[in-house]
């Protein structure tokens, strides 16, 4: 039978270790609240119709279509993050 102890637990006896532990995640805190605007604001602008239809001309009318930076997989890490997803290794 083992015994579990998360990180409260050990930095509880350790005051250094719990006020470290809290400023980090008073830190988390922010930049997930930051990622969670940030991925808002993209999500507004793809589910805009203005900017499909300017993107839609784009495509039609440059023959070798977009060929700038993709944020895609950036955008779907962003998200599983924030849902908490292990498939981007991070965990908010």
């Amino acid at each position: 039978m083992g015994m579990y102890l998360d990180l409260h637990d050990v930095a509880y006896d350790h005051p250094e270790a719990l006020k470290e532990l809290n400023e980090l995640i008073t830190e988390r805190d922010k930049y997930r609240e930051a990622l969670e605007n940030l991925v808002n604001a993209l999500k507004s602008v793809h589910d805009d119709p203005e900017y499909g239809a300017v993107w839609m001309m784009y495509q039609n009318h440059v023959p070798t279509g977009y060929r700038g930076r993709k944020y895609t997989k950036e955008f779907d890490d962003a998200q599983d993050a924030l849902k908490g997803g292990e498939q981007c290794g991070i965990d908010l």
